[in-house]
């Protein structure tokens, strides 16, 4: 089933009717991503505000969602709601959580919200109680099963598919052996009919010439007597309006031998049960086929969840600058691993969250407003925490080291000047020189950069940028004063979270890369950093240099593939092996691997793009845990996207799940994250082979 994004409210009514304010009745399920985090911190204001216990938990993949299943929801009678906030839309939950099955022991079990970005949808989770939901006292339906958050996307665009789903669940099994059956005792029968003719037209060669000038004869005589019958006068009936036999009763009307009115048609025959399994076969043929191409186009990212639950906080008039805050952070982090929605649907959602913005945040009586031309980096007071509308450079982390090195590690100028080759390089000092800026005031930190220059900076970048094509090089963001402590980005505060959910820029121990306990803890210290971190800006701004120590090792790690010419083609993509390093233990957490893949990407299809070459391979990157004797494999596709209704599709990751699961590699896949697999060490090599045989690229 799915809620409308219009019956939000009424979702909370229906949560306050159900959820047990004595004991923790909810338990809430988070992906470690930036954006999860802040929508988790946006339900739990909601949730302490009704006086709701509840329990919060990462979930970096499937074996740790079995994990809490069979710890904190099976069994668990006090447990009433579950919801998924970043997970749940790719598979079946209610199977994978065994409920599919009848309990024993005929407990309840919880309702289930699911709140996730990923496309396409599990229709599963859709439409398997009946879609969308209706009746019930808060108009939410019954209590219990799947309810799917929609943002719009359900109901404008899944409609074929949601029709082909519930006829689907109506039909009855008919399997291709009954018609294979059915063919067999068909020729049967057919032969035992050529068998039958075949003897009476023998028996008709056998008839002698006198019995056939018999029946000739007698079929003359049948031709004259029926002439003169036909000849024969009828008598006439009586005339008069009014005829009797009796003299008092009308008398019957005459028979009309030959009526000239057509007789009646029969009804037609009924349809043969061999004839309407075929046409249901047919059918849910077609509906099978309708369900597979939605799956097939491939995967896509929708409204980020921070935007959902900031939606239910305003329809409950609870919005503040804090959960503004918030939303502005998770939607901003969805460019650093390429999770954008639609450009429709993150137009609307930029729209909404800047009305917003300046109905919460207005400007003090006197002020000139909010600025348009020059970033705003000065508080207006000790105590300001005001947001604020500003331009904002799309370097990373532009305000807390220099403006060199924010260039040189911004993911937008990486692919567009080729960074990561010295030529790449000149390029980028050949446009700090046309922009007026020497190497020595750029190489300064910017806090100490001259005044006059951070005010013109903009249309210096602007002007010079063109000649690069830097467009849109900066573009309108959002500003948060901490008082005199600092001014910080929405963009900057959702790099800083994501680096602290990767490891913080600080490597894992050898004994602890090996180890999935151990992994597990360091997944849940990093969740609680970077939910602390949220509410306690010391605790954001300590997390810097690691985040720097982050983007400083990415660039040196995708420098080197590039430079040493160790991304190697086949025949359907590309492919690169990082065995080892001082920067390896970095990318053994799926966050900080997806994100060098995704550089690496963009950076190989930009220079084909400018090179004049047309097609675009995908490009697997896989990094050695050597403790665990497994590689972690993303897959990142920049060129071979499918763009339906304004939304990007990747499908060649619908292809690497496939191999995946077919090949006889030893493979798990355990992120939620279509492109994330692992493969053991010495399974690498027949993995890749098995995915080069797929035809997954067309022309």
């Amino acid at each position: 089933m799915f809620i409308p994004r219009t019956s939000l409210a009424a979702a909370h009514a229906h949560l306050l009717r159900h959820a047990t304010p004595a004991s923790p009745s909810i338990l809430v399920l988070a992906a470690p991503t930036p954006d999860a985090l802040c929508a988790s911190r946006i339900l739990t204001h909601i949730l302490k505000h009704d006086f709701l216990p509840h329990l919060i938990l990462p979930v970096a993949g499937y074996r740790d969602l079995e994990v809490i299943n069979q710890k904190q929801i099976k069994g668990n009678e006090t447990l009433r709601f579950v919801i998924c906030i970043g997970l749940g839309g790719l598979f079946d939950i209610a199977e994978f959580l065994g409920w599919d099955e009848e309990d024993p022991a005929g407990q309840e079990r919880p309702e289930v919200w699911v709140i996730d970005a990923r496309r396409p949808w599990n229709l599963g989770n859709v439409f398997g109680g009946g879609g969308r939901v209706e009746g019930g006292q808060d108009g939410l339906g019954g209590f219990g099963g799947v309810k799917c958050w929609d943002d719009g996307d359900i109901e404008v665009e899944l409609g074929r598919e949601g029709e082909a789903y519930k006829a689907l669940e109506g039909m009855p099994e008919v399997s291709d052996e009954e018609e294979s059956d059915e063919d067999d005792d068909l020729e049967d029968e057919e032969e035992e009919v050529v068998d039958l003719l075949g003897e009476e037209s023998k028996g008709r060669k056998r008839k002698s010439s006198e019995d056939e000038e018999e029946d000739a004869g007698r079929s003359r005589r049948r031709r004259l007597e029926g002439e003169e019958h036909e000849t024969s006068p009828e008598p006439l009936p009586r005339r008069g309006l009014l005829s009797t036999s009796s003299g008092r009763y009308p008398s019957s009307p005459p028979l009309d031998t030959h009526p000239s009115s057509p007789t009646p048609s029969l009804p037609p025959p009924m349809p043969s049960q061999r004839t309407l399994r075929r046409k249901l076969r047919r059918l849910r043929h077609k509906h099978q086929a309708t369900i597979a191409h939605y799956y097939s186009t491939g995967t896509s990212y929708s409204s980020p969840a921070s935007s959902l639950l900031y939606s239910l906080a305003s329809d409950l008039s609870r919005e503040d600058p804090d959960l503004l805050w918030l939303a502005l952070v998770g939607c901003s982090s969805t460019e650093l691993y390429g999770h954008q929605p639609p450009p429709t649907i993150e137009r609307s959602t930029f729209n909404i969250l800047r009305d917003e913005v300046r109905r919460l945040n207005p400007p003090p009586p006197g002020a000139a407003g909010t600025s348009t031309t020059t970033s705003i980096d000065t508080p207006r007071g000790p105590d300001d925490r005001s947001i604020r509308i500003s331009p904002e450079f799309r370097f990373l982390l532009i305000r807390h080291w220099s403006l060199y090195d924010s260039m040189l590690h911004s993911p937008h100028l990486i692919p567009r000047l080729n960074l990561f080759s010295p030529s790449g390089i000149k390029r980028l000092h050949k446009l700090l020189a046309k922009m007026g800026i020497s190497l020595t005031q750029c190489r300064q930190s910017y806090t100490h950069m001259d005044m006059q220059l951070k005010r013109t900076l903009r249309e210096k970048v602007e002007g010079v940028g063109r000649l690069y094509g830097l467009e849109g090089v900066v573009r309108e963001g959002y500003v948060r004063s901490w008082g005199w402590k600092a001014v910080l980005s929405a963009g900057d505060v959702g790099a800083i979270l994501g680096a602290l959910l990767e490891g913080g820029g600080t490597l894992p121990e050898v004994e602890e890369a090996g180890s999935v306990e151990r992994e597990d803890d360091e997944q849940q210290r990093n969740w609680n950093r970077a939910s602390d971190a949220l509410e306690n800006i010391d605790l954001l701004l300590a997390a810097i240099p690691g985040t720097l120590t982050l983007a400083r090792a990415t660039m040196r790690v995708a420098t080197g593939l590039i430079q040493k010419g160790q991304i190697k083609t086949l025949n359907s993509f590309r492919f690169a092996v990082v065995r080892d390093g001082p920067d390896l233990g970095y990318f053994l957490n799926p966050g900080a691997l997806q994100r060098l893949a995704m550089w690496l990407g963009e950076a190989i299809y930009e220079e084909e793009r400018q090179g004049g070459r047309r097609r675009h391979l995908p490009l697997v990157l896989a990094v050695l845990n050597g403790a665990r004797g497994v590689f972690l494999c993303e897959e990142e596709e920049e060129e071979e996207i499918v763009l339906e209704e304004g939304r990007a599709k990747n499908r060649f990751g619908i292809a690497f799940q496939e191999v995946a699961a077919s090949t006889n590699a030893r493979v798990r896949v355990d992120s939620f994250e279509a492109s994330v697999i692992e493969v053991r060490q010495e399974d690498l090599i027949g993995f890749f082979e098995e995915l080069s045989r797929r035809v997954v690229l067309g022309g």
